[in-house]
């Protein structure tokens, strides 16, 4: 896949459970001609790796992947994963 507008944030927001981990919030902003078909191999991307180490420590986490115009601009129609 083109990776030119591709861009990742990676954060974390509170557990819903007191006592619980944060959870890891990944957001992958991809281009508008990325195929909507596409969109899981881009969360199994985001999930490989290092952050993987986090979910054997109990981590929930959450992956947003967004398609973006031109300028980077959220669209409308996010696939939301």
């Amino acid at each position: 896949m083109p990776s030119d507008d591709l861009a990742v944030e990676v954060g974390l927001k509170p557990s819903a459970s007191a006592g619980s981990r944060d959870v890891i919030v990944i957001e992958v902003f991809v281009s508008a001609d990325i195929p909507k078909h596409d969109m899981p191999l881009i969360e199994n991307a985001a999930l490989s790796g290092g952050v993987v180490s986090r979910l054997a420590l109990g981590s929930e986490i959450e992956v947003l992947v967004h398609r973006t115009d031109a300028g980077g601009k959220k669209k409308d129609d996010q696939d939301v994963e």
